[in-house]
Order: structure tokens, then sequence, then C-alpha cells
């Protein structure tokens, strides 16, 4: 029974733990979402195997080693005739004829007609390529730029990813604001409401002007369900790329400070030296130039130092069991039908697309630097502004309130004043948000990390 009391409370304590939300931050969300990206991961396994392909390409320079090894059963069929071979020639004098036999006969000759019925061979060989290392040369150009291709698009997927996940983390503050305002409008709503109840009882007001005021209490209502769902949709979403159940999610308000834009010829210059779609761009062309270049020197002929040793063994005194060679082969494939000729002509048309297309980039790259410059300054006007417009629809909602308690205004005029007031408190907290996301981009923009006092990097500041 003892033992019942220990396990109850401990049970209902880990329940407590494991079913309450889960508080997350700007920096616990990037940070769960990128260590759960699939984009991530797949740009880190292509950084990966462009690392491998450059290592594999640094042997091509190297002597090649390669070594057979062969056992054989033979099963030879001899027609040859020794006695028959060995015969004297008609018209030889017979004394002469009896002093070549004597002769033969002192030699055994059964080793030159003997059939192998075996054949053991290992072959070692060496070559190293001549003529064709300067297409490997550039081969390995290709590959040590692709791996830096590689390393650049890992850094530029880290960075694009985390400001996804921000911009998922301060949609669902974002609509959060939106619900409790809603909820703050529907509790306004309903005491209006009420109030116009009881004036109407009094005959201060008529039935229309309570419709109105209903009317407005069901439309707030049903804005309050929709964000509602909308909230649901984004806990979800956002769960879904933190890898966390959905009822574990509970943002925490961002407290990132807004950064004061610079002139715009400060964000090209930095933007020209730190981002790194620029040097990609680059490496892209000069693959393509290596790629060019390796396909025309693929028609040069092949000249290769080879060095060769084969140990052979078949039973037979007559063939030499070892083999020792050295020398040079040559190789040329002159007559493929054009075929090396239009892989090399097709790279030199890959080449100036790749030189196109890089121009296309950067124009594209640098245009996108001027365009998050000033979609940052209109957000931080955005916010100013509706900061602004919230201090005069509370002041205007005031006013109408007491106007309307006079009967110097209508119904029309406080719901008006009421409905502005609430676009007015979700606009701040969009365009807040808005503004963050804005620094942001920009700083993404120009090659930094979007976030550095979370992610680290360099500051604009």
């Amino acid at each position: 029974m003892k033992r019942w009391w220990f396990i109850i409370p401990f049970a209902l304590a880990l329940f407590l733990v494991t079913s309450t939300a889960f508080a997350l931050d700007l920096k616990e969300c990037i940070q769960l979402g990128m260590a759960n990206s699939d984009r991530i991961m797949a740009a880190k396994a292509e950084w990966d195997r462009s690392r491998m392909v450059r290592d594999a390409s640094i042997g091509n320079f190297l002597p090649g080693m390669s070594v057979q090894a062969s056992k054989m059963w033979l099963d030879v069929s001899s027609n040859f005739n020794m006695s028959s071979a060995m015969s004297v020639p008609p018209g030889v004098e017979p004394s002469f004829a009896q002093q070549f036999g004597l002769m033969m006969s002192q030699f055994d000759f059964s080793s030159l007609t003997t059939v192998p019925n075996h054949r053991d061979d290992i072959t070692l060989q060496v070559a190293q390529p001549l003529t064709q290392l300067p297409m490997i040369g550039f081969y390995d150009k290709m590959a040590k730029d692709g791996r830096e291709l590689a390393r650049l698009g890992y850094e530029v997927t880290q960075d694009q990813v985390a400001i996804f996940l921000s911009s998922s983390y301060f949609n669902v503050l974002n609509i959060r604001k939106k619900v409790e305002t809603l909820k703050k409008a529907l509790e306004q709503v309903e005491r209006l409401n009420k109030d116009a109840q009881n004036m109407m009882d009094q005959g201060l007001i008529t039935k229309a002007d309570l419709l109105k005021f209903d009317m407005r209490r069901i439309d707030v209502k049903m804005q309050l369900f929709q964000a509602e769902n909308d909230l649901q949709y984004a806990k979800s979403y956002l769960a879904k790329l933190l890898d966390l159940p959905v009822d574990r999610i509970d943002c925490t308000d961002a407290d990132v400070a807004l950064r004061e834009p610079h002139d715009l010829s400060w964000y090209i210059e930095h933007g020209q030296k730190e981002r790194r779609e620029l040097r990609m761009t680059s490496l892209q062309e000069s693959i393509a130039r290596s790629n060019r270049t390796a396909a025309y020197l693929n028609m040069v002929p092949s000249i290769v130092a080879v060095g060769q040793a084969e140990w052979t063994d078949d039973g037979l005194i007559t063939t030499p069991d070892r083999t020792y060679s050295a020398g040079f082969m040559l190789s040329w494939n002159f007559w493929v039908w054009g075929k090396d000729f239009f892989t090399a002509r097709a790279a030199g048309y890959a080449k100036d697309k790749a030189i196109h297309e890089a121009k296309s980039s950067r124009i594209e790259i640098m245009s996108s630097i001027e365009n998050a410059w000033r979609n940052d300054l209109v957000a931080h006007e955005g916010l100013a502004s509706t900061q602004s417009i919230l201090k005069q629809a509370e002041e205007n909602f005031r006013i109408e309130q007491n106007r309307y308690k006079t009967g110097k205004s209508t119904a029309s005029d406080l719901l008006g004043a009421q409905t502005q007031l609430t676009g007015a408190e979700t606009g701040v907290a969009g365009a807040r948000y808005g503004a963050i996301l804005a620094d942001a981009a920009l700083l993404l923009a120009i090659g930094y990390k979007p976030f550095p006092e979370i992610m680290g990097g360099k500051s604009d500041e």
C-alpha cells in the first residue's frame, strides 16, 4: 500500500509535465526547426557528397595500380608428330643420316610436345597518365569549385530556413494577438449591446439601433472563430516544422529590437562583398568553363606510362615464369562518329548559358538588395503609422462613447469607432512583427545572418 502512495504522485507529476505546453522563444524555434529541417539535411548531404568527389579527384593525378589473377584448367588436343617432324629428308647420304640420328637421340624433346593442363597467371600493372594530366587538372578544379558551391549552398539554405521558421513563429504570435484583440472587442460589443438594450427599454434608441449592435456582435464573434481556427492551423504547421506535438507549442513574445536602416549605398557595398549567391554564380561560371576545356582536351591522344610484372605457372619448363615490362601506351579514339567533338561543342554552349545566367542572376541579386531595403523602410514607416492610428482610434472610441451616451452620436458612429479600434490594435502587432522580419530579410539580402543576436555572425550596427 505504501508503494501506491509513492507511485501515484510521481505519475501525476509526470503527466502534468508531459501535458504542459512547451514555451518557445525565437531562438529555440530556429534551433529546433533547423535541426529538423529536411532542406538543411539535404544541403548538408550535398556538401558531404561534393567533398567526397573532390577527395576522389586527387587520386586521378597519381599512378593507378591494378592486379589481375587467373587460374585456368586446359584441355588441349595436339596433332604434332615428333617422329615425322624429325625425319631426315630424302637424298641425304646414309652416313650423315646415321650421324644425325645418333646426335638427336641424345636430346629429350618430350618437353616440346608436352601439353599443359593448367595455367595460373598474376599480372600487376602500374599506369601513369601523361597527356591526360591537363584534362584531369580541369576536372579537379571542377570538383573543387563544386565543393565550395555546395558549402555556400548549405549556408544559404540555413539562413533561408531560419527566415522561414521565424516567419512561421511570428505568424503564430500575430494571430494569437489578433485572437486576444477580438476577444477584447467581443467583450466591448457585448457591453455596448447590453447598454443599448437598456437604452431601448428606456425609449432612448430604436429597435434598428439595437439590431446594429447585435449584428456587430455576430460579426466580431465570427471573426474570432476564424482567428482561433487560423491560430490552431498556424500552431499545427509550426509543430510539424519543429517535430513537436501541437499541444506543446506556446510561443513567447519575441524581444527583438528593431534596426535603424542605413543608406542604400551601404547595403549595396556590403552585399557585393558578403552575398554568397554572388560567389555561387562565379563558381558556376568557373565550373562551366573548366568543363568546356576538359571536353576539348579529351580529344587529344592519350599517352600513358606503363609498368607491368607478370607471373605465370603452367607446369612447363619452356614457359617463362615471370616477365617484367615497361614502356608507353598510346590510345586515341580518332573515329567515334563525331561524339567527342559534339560533346565538346555542347560543353561550350553550356558555358555560354552559365555566363548569361550568371549575369542575369547578379542583376536579380543586386535588385533584391534594393527591394529588401525599400521593404524595410516601408515596414518601419508602417509600424510608426499604425502606432499613431492606434492612439487616435483609442481616443476616437472614447469620444464616441461619451457622445453616444449624451445622444450626440448615432449607433453607426460608435460601432464604426469600435471597428477602427479593433483594426488598429491588430494592425500594430502585425506591423511590429513585419518590421522585425523586414530587418532580418534585409540582413539576409546582403549575406548576413538574419538574426545575428541569435545566430551569430556580422551585424549591421
